[in-house]
């Protein structure tokens, strides 16, 4: 009767060993899905803010969004994805914020067409040429670095040309005067 006991009790061990291993693979498992789905749409969403893509590209619709002067980028982004113009506004909110057009909004009514690129419609809204990946930058004429350089970039590493100096000199502190000399 003892060895019965001592049986019972060794295949009771093993089948709680078996079922902590089990769980413990299946939680692994889980961990390993979220990871693979969390990296997934990291690179999509970074994909999607670096290139530059329509949600329709042989859309011909074209929609009448109104922009006032105090909505955010996140309420320009939201109003251009309740509109069905673009496929996400967290791109969009991403692209205003690291090309530097979140401030350079203006004002008015714009005919947007969901065909359109998300840069033809930051262009548009902002009255500039959005121009947010070095692709598009560096096919123009090999000025890369001066489509891509914010404002602070630009006034700090690089000289004004010829057609720059007539413009306000707000910030010439620093150290311009001294190459003027």
């Amino acid at each position: 009767m003892a060895t019965k006991k001592n049986n019972s009790y060794k295949t009771e061990l093993r089948l709680k060993t078996a079922l902590f291993y089990s769980v413990m693979i299946l939680v692994d498992v889980l961990i390993l899905l979220l990871l693979v789905k969390g990296f997934s749409s990291a690179y999509k969403f970074s994909y999607n803010v670096f290139s530059d893509s329509a949600k329709k590209a042989g859309s011909t619709d074209y929609k009448v969004i109104t922009i006032t002067t105090d909505d955010t980028s996140s309420s320009v982004s939201k109003k251009l994805y309740d509109a069905g113009l673009i496929e996400s506004k967290y791109v969009m909110q991403a692209k205003l914020k690291v090309g530097s057009f979140s401030n350079k909004i203006k004002a008015g009514k714009y005919g947007i067409s969901p065909s359109m690129t998300y840069n033809e419609i930051i262009g548009i809204i902002t009255g500039t040429t959005a121009k947010l990946n070095a692709k598009d930058a560096s096919s123009t004429s090999g000025t890369a670095r001066e489509n891509l350089a914010t404002a602070t970039d630009a006034k700090k590493n690089e000289k004004p040309s010829e057609s720059e100096t007539t413009e306000e000199p707000e910030n010439n502190d620093d150290g311009e005067e001294s190459d003027e000399e």
